[in-house]
């Protein structure tokens, strides 16, 4: 039988959650005969393969590459006609049978969106409803007044590749597009999906668990070391040029209001430009991004980091790389 969903995880960076995250897929109580597993990642790992592999779930194994290549070639040997995505985070036992009668009952739905639990590296449950609107969300991509009201009120909703189905038939088109990604592939399945016939949906229904851990760079303080900080200038530019990227595949993002500016969604967007002493017009310019919607947010790591943006434009910019590095490392 031919599955009708396809699990694609990437390992994109080993953090020694995926076993937990396979286990998760394993566990679902929608029948096996409708799924299947593909697994691509970086480095062999028996303990962990052997859990695909015996499911009858395909491994494999790329050398260092676009974390876009590594979803373009999960895709390209999956068989599902609909297409769910997982890395160290983990699915809600119930997730796949849901997708799976969503999907099979609505053959004009080809994107869908939910919520997710917040777990620590014990997998505790420290929040609740994360990922996007807490409302539905109904896009029909062929009305054009429907698709600028969305955009003007949400931004982009698809936060999370855990939390992201999609249809086969609608990502397809954008492979060869999606084999260059270097950042932003939650975005890309939703900006894929407006390109598209197929209805978009989002429900404020917690089928995930979103994991956090002391190695994001999304965290405010991170690990408290001066390592943080390097990862703060390394995502800084790489969500730069990813950004720059994906408005030549999908024009649609400029039309996305400052409060929904995907550089404003996390304040390292800054701070790792300020570390590494780029120009000032863009430290300020990315800064004024995040303080405007860290205002909308009331997020005080987002405000803060703004103004610290335009405290970078006047005062010296070794004084600035000093206060976050005394802050970050102690």
């Amino acid at each position: 039988m031919k599955p009708y969903i396809s699990v694609i995880i990437t390992e994109y960076r080993p953090r020694g959650f995926l076993k937990y995250a396979i286990r998760s897929v394993l566990n679902q109580s929608l029948n096996k005969d409708l799924y299947e597993i593909v697994l691509v990642k970086l480095r062999r790992d028996g303990s962990v393969d052997r859990l695909v592999e015996e499911s009858g779930g395909k491994v494999l194994y790329l050398t260092e590459a676009p974390i876009g290549y590594y979803l373009y070639r999960g895709i390209q040997v999956s068989n599902g006609d609909v297409l769910v995505f997982l890395d160290d985070d983990a699915f809600v036992t119930k997730k796949l049978s849901y997708i799976y009668d969503l999907f099979s009952h609505k053959s004009n739905l080809g994107y869908y969106h939910h919520l997710a639990y917040i777990i620590d590296s014990r997998n505790k449950v420290v929040g609740r409803l994360f990922g996007g609107p807490r409302e539905i969300v109904l896009i029909d991509p062929r009305n054009a007044r429907d698709v600028r009201s969305a955009l003007l009120k949400y931004g982009v909703i698809g936060s999370l590749m855990s939390a992201t189905a999609i249809r086969r038939d609608v990502v397809e088109p954008f492979l060869d597009k999606l084999k260059s990604l270097i950042t932003h592939p939650d975005p890309f399945m939703f900006l894929a999906a407006l390109n598209s016939r197929y209805l978009m949906f989002h429900e404020p229904l917690e089928l995930s668990y979103y994991r956090v851990h002391g190695n994001q760079v999304s965290l405010p303080r991170g690990s408290g070391s001066i390592d943080t900080l390097r990862r703060f200038a390394y995502s800084a530019v790489i969500n730069q040029h990813g950004l720059y990227y994906l408005r030549e595949v999908f024009p649609q993002i400029t039309d996305l209001p400052l409060r929904h500016h995907l550089l404003g969604a996390y304040h390292y967007n800054v701070l790792g430009l300020i570390v590494l002493g780029l120009d000032r017009r863009l430290v300020s310019s990315t800064g004024i991004i995040v303080l405007w919607r860290g205002f909308f947010d009331k997020s005080p790591y987002r405000v803060s980091t703004g103004l610290l943006s335009l405290a970078y434009v006047i005062l010296p910019r070794r004084f600035i790389r000093y206060l976050l590095v005394k802050y970050y490392g102690g």
